[in-house]
């Protein structure tokens, strides 16, 4: 391949700007490609692994063993769905997981979520007709609505709203150290 410096001006000032411009565009567009944002899924709880925690991803008898019906445990930017009635009660012992949303899934049986922390970017829906207990620490990372549907949600964990806005519906249930706030039905209340 030939040399495309050839065609610039040799040994002038311009001559060099222009190459270490080309450099820098080049190494922009090579650091810029490296750093999109990966896709965010939708992760739904099923239970089937062996444990309730999040992460749990095992084999046995040469078949994968999840807590996930997609086979891969959450990310930070996944919305996660719970669903089903396998390990009601389970716990996040991921870390630094920041969520595009949460919701309990229509027939759902009751959840208890516990464990590590989450930093929320979307909202917290209840479909189910249970009640939905949320024991583990949340940081809001934007606006967010939380809807207890008709069932209700329960916040039992640390929640820290960061200065963001946060609208409840429904039937949502603050509760913990820190601050106590009840929304009854058909009611909104934001803060």
């Amino acid at each position: 391949m030939k040399n495309p410096s050839r065609f610039l001006p040799q040994g002038t000032r311009q001559g060099h700007a222009l190459k270490r411009l080309s450099l820098a565009i080049v190494s922009l567009l090579a650091t810029g490609l490296s750093t999109l944002p990966a896709h965010a899924a939708t992760r739904t709880w099923s239970g089937n692994g062996l444990g309730s925690y999040w992460s749990a991803d095992q084999y046995l008898f040469g078949s994968r063993m999840n807590n996930w019906s997609q086979e891969d445990v959450p990310v930070s930017g996944d919305m996660l769905v719970f669903a089903g009635s396998k390990n009601a009660s389970n716990r996040n012992d991921l870390v630094n997981l920041n969520i595009a949303g949460l919701s309990f899934a229509a027939g759902s049986t009751a959840f208890t979520l516990s464990g590590n922390a989450l930093a929320l970017t979307g909202s917290i829906i209840n479909l189910s007709n249970q009640l939905q207990t949320l024991e583990l620490p949340i940081t809001l990372a934007a606006t967010s609505t939380w809807d207890g549907g008709t069932a209700g949600l329960l916040m039992s964990g640390a929640l820290n709203t960061a200065n963001r806005g946060l609208t409840l519906k429904n039937k949502v249930e603050v509760s913990n150290a820190d601050t106590d706030w009840t929304v009854g039905q058909g009611a909104a209340q934001s803060f």
